[in-house]
């Protein structure tokens, strides 16, 4: 009759086409709020914020994040500038992630790419050209977004 299954529903979550191997199953969706935050890879900042919202989608073992951080203010923080807080600890590969920076406000240097550390629910805030840490805690506003694995 030619008929083929697009896609089939088991216990091991959704399956696309004749796959049927458990590891390529769609077995997890969600969708929700975070609540992200500055901290110091040495040492953490106190901070007041004004605006600290994100979001999340996450299909599979992809999460994609959004953030929105307004400090209204800092005091201290060392070693270089991360936001924490993370909803799901990052696949221990930290190159299969890769961010980017929406607007920035306040910072000496611009930060330009942001990293997942592998392992931990951290990002690292970078600059170009060297990829070297941003270490501006008392900057105003930041807009980012950032893809990853679990």
């Amino acid at each position: 009759d030619g008929l083929q299954d697009r896609v089939r529903i088991d216990s091991d979550g959704i399956k696309f086409g004749s796959d049927t191997a458990a590891a390529n199953a769609l077995d997890d969706y969600e969708e929700g709020s975070w609540t992200p935050a500055i901290g110091g890879v040495s040492s953490n900042p106190t901070i007041s914020y004004s605006q600290q919202t994100g979001k999340y989608i996450k299909i599979g073992r992809m999460v994609k994040l959004f953030g929105r951080i307004r400090p209204s203010s800092v005091s201290g923080g060392s070693g270089g500038v991360q936001i924490t807080g993370l909803p799901f600890t990052a696949h221990d590969d930290s190159d299969e992630t890769g961010g980017s920076v929406g607007l920035a406000l306040g910072f000496s240097a611009v930060p330009t790419t942001l990293q997942v550390d592998g392992g931990n629910q951290v990002i690292y805030i970078l600059s170009s050209p060297n990829n070297t840490l941003v270490t501006d805690f008392d900057f105003s506003y930041l807009y980012f977004q950032i893809d990853y694995l679990t």
